[in-house]
């Protein structure tokens, strides 16, 4: 009797894993085998900071586009010791991996708190539950695209893994055209 529930449990927890890895397979984030990626809302400017025009400008903008792609990560006030390290091993592949973009600013870092009530916003427009690493392709300071990099959880406990998925999405994000 003991060996049967033993293997009813591990084979519930060997489910439950196969689970969390593979995902609900029905869902639209899965449809693409990939990260969550979505077409930015219109946000009225309160996602991005507002790149008002004048005349003037509006031909040069319209002409030569600013695009940037900014790398966030969001967390709230409690960071384990886990989300520090996952905010550190995205930060290092931003900073190492794509150092010429950062410095001629096509590519930016940002590290936000969604807890604080500045923030809260982003838990809405980018379906934030938890710690994230969400890449936002801009135009003029106005998100088009982004992909919340949902797996990083599964692959928060190893780290040379946890780099390659953040070198890979970001890659393809800066590939598309940020």
């Amino acid at each position: 009797m003991k060996a049967a529930v033993s293997t009813v449990l591990l084979l519930f927890v060997a489910v439950s894993l196969a689970y969390v890895v593979v995902g609900d397979r029905s869902s639209e984030a899965d449809l693409n085998d990939g990260p969550v990626a979505r077409t930015a809302p219109d946000t009225g400017g309160t996602a991005m900071p507002d790149s008002s025009a004048t005349p003037a400008s509006e031909e040069k903008l319209a002409e030569d586009p600013e695009r940037k792609l900014v790398a966030y990560f969001f967390h709230g006030d409690d960071r384990c010791k886990r989300c520090r390290a996952m905010e550190r091993y995205a930060r290092e592949v931003i900073d190492q991996s794509f150092a010429d973009e950062v410095k001629q600013g096509a590519i930016e870092w940002r590290a936000v708190n969604f807890d604080q009530p500045t923030n809260e916003h982003y838990i809405k427009t980018y379906d934030l539950s938890a710690s994230a690493v969400v890449v936002v392709s801009t135009v003029d300071g106005r998100p088009v695209h982004w992909r919340n990099l949902e797996l990083i959880w599964n692959l928060g406990g190893d780290e040379t893994a946890y780099k390659a998925y953040i070198l890979k999405e970001v890659t393809e994000m800066v590939e598309r055209g940020s």
